[in-house]
């Protein structure tokens, strides 16, 4: 019975170790306020820049304006500071949690 426990928590603990594989990028973006901070992490930049609109009512162009090296921007406007960073988005199996990570 002691074996059968051992090798079935063997099982299940060698199951969740699989390593995540990349299907995307994504952007993490937040906006500050004073005090006040608002983040998202989206998976278009078209998704950042309304997330931006929404939050400051600034128009911005994420693609254009973002670095190669590192992939991020930020900005102050008055009291507010935007920072958008790109991000490579890795799952570990179809239809669960997705992980963002730096390049």
């Amino acid at each position: 019975m002691k074996k059968l426990i051992i090798i079935a928590l063997i099982a299940i603990s060698a199951g969740s170790c699989t390593p995540a594989k990349k299907v995307g990028t994504g952007y993490l973006v937040t906006v500050e306020e004073g005090i006040k901070m608002q983040w998202d992490k989206v998976e278009t930049s078209a998704e950042a820049d309304q997330f931006i609109l929404k939050k400051t009512g600034l128009t911005v162009c994420t693609d254009s304006i973002i670095g190669e090296n590192p992939p991020y921007w930020d900005m102050t406007s008055g009291r507010k500071y935007i920072y958008v960073e790109k991000k490579a988005v890795y799952q570990r199996r179809p239809g669960g949690r997705k992980i963002y990570r730096y390049f």
